[in-house]
């Protein structure tokens, strides 16, 4: 009796992650094609947002809740902001959901900062979710497309950096113009940095 008891509890408390698991499904082929870099459309990126949206009644996973923050930020790429300035604010509301769960993700937090750039923050604003960035990891370098995202952030933001801070970006800033000087001094151009980038990197 007592098995056949123990057995039932393990049965009832799996439901979630299977009707989680089920529910994602639909979705996930389309987040295969965004992981390779593959255009989708709009239908595509609604079905993936609500497949991530059913699986989350079920379960709450750090995972589901970025995907959906990248469906409406794809989406907004679709749209006008100003016709449809929810997409900005729901792929906010998501990503932060997801970073509640786990903090302890650069690339959540690097998103967070690129969404609001896009929806025009207040530079006080981009700062916060940077520097949570910069302190829940420093690996993401591998990526030179994250680094030179990080570069062009901490100039924009620089005034708000403490010193321990601004060291951290003199260092990947230095990094990324051994990897790539061009685009690197275009991304200082783009701040209107160029002259502190040359200071950073002693020129």
């Amino acid at each position: 009796m007592a098995a056949i008891t123990v057995g039932t509890a393990l049965f009832l408390l799996a439901i979630p992650a299977v009707m989680s698991d089920l529910l994602s499904m639909p979705g996930n082929p389309i987040m295969r094609q965004l992981q390779n870099e593959q255009k989708v459309s709009r239908s595509d990126l609604r079905s993936l947002i609500h497949s991530r949206k059913m699986s989350a009644k079920w379960r709450e996973m750090p995972t589901t809740y970025t995907d959906i923050s990248l469906g409406y930020l794809i989406l907004e790429n679709y749209l006008s902001h100003e016709d449809y300035p929810g997409n900005l604010q729901q792929a906010e509301g998501a990503l932060g959901n997801g970073l509640a769960l786990a903090p302890m993700n650069p690339y959540g937090w690097m998103r967070l900062v690129q969404i609001r750039k896009i929806r025009g923050a207040p530079v006080a604003q981009v700062a916060e979710p940077f520097r949570l960035a910069l302190k829940s990891g420093h690996n993401e370098d591998k990526r030179h497309m994250m680094l030179l995202l990080i570069v062009e952030t901490g100039l924009d933001v620089w005034d708000e950096l403490d010193e321990q801070e601004r060291e951290i970006i003199a260092q990947k800033a230095q990094r990324a113009w051994d990897r790539d000087p061009r685009r690197t001094a275009t991304l200082a151009v783009r701040t209107g940095r160029s002259d502190l980038l040359a200071e950073l990197l002693g020129l």
